[in-house]
């Protein structure tokens, strides 16, 4: 018997700028992704990371 995990759908997109992960994210929904929640910043001493959290196959529903 297997386990699956509800967190199997999703993906987190990292980028080193917020263009690069702009440009990423674009990429990702032209696929089908959709995004999950906000967009997170890290920043460190040397580097910074702009972090995007996607799901693939997300029902929106439009009412």
């Amino acid at each position: 018997m297997t386990v699956k995990s509800k967190w199997q759908n999703r993906k987190t997109i990292v980028g080193r700028n917020k263009t690069e992960l702009d440009k990423f994210v674009k990429q990702h929904e032209a696929r089908g992704w959709r995004k999950v929640g906000k967009g997170a910043e890290i920043h460190d001493a040397y580097r910074s990371e702009y972090i995007q959290v996607m799901e693939f196959g997300r029902l929106v529903n439009a009412n």
